[in-house]
């Protein structure tokens, strides 16, 4: 975000795309895609308090994952469209497993 003008430049949609991408790849291969979907959900009105307490627990969490990462989920979660897209990626990930397996009774 563009502190000056308060936009949301290109190149950060690009990288939350990217990190959606690989967000939604990662759950769907580990096979949470329905749970992350439903917690998403859920605690969608409380996502930007869980993107501040993110921040705050940045310099604990930099011990266990990439402290530049943990950020990018912040930002994320901070962005009420970035989780919509998140959310839509899962149940599109979802909706592709459930065709191509009825696929296969037929």
């Amino acid at each position: 975000m563009d502190k000056g003008t308060g936009e949301v430049g290109v190149e950060n949609h690009i990288d939350q795309d990217e990190l959606i991408l690989r967000l939604a790849n990662e759950v769907h291969g580990r096979g949470f895609t329905a749970p992350a979907i439903l917690l998403l959900e859920l605690y969608r009105p409380l996502s930007y308090l869980g993107g501040q307490c993110l921040f705050l627990a940045q310099p604990l969490l930099d011990c266990f994952v990439d402290g530049a990462f943990i950020g990018q989920i912040a930002d994320l979660l901070d962005n009420g469209d970035a989780v919509e897209r998140l959310v839509h990626c899962l149940e599109e990930k979802a909706e592709g497993e459930l065709s191509h397996s009825k696929e296969g009774i037929r």
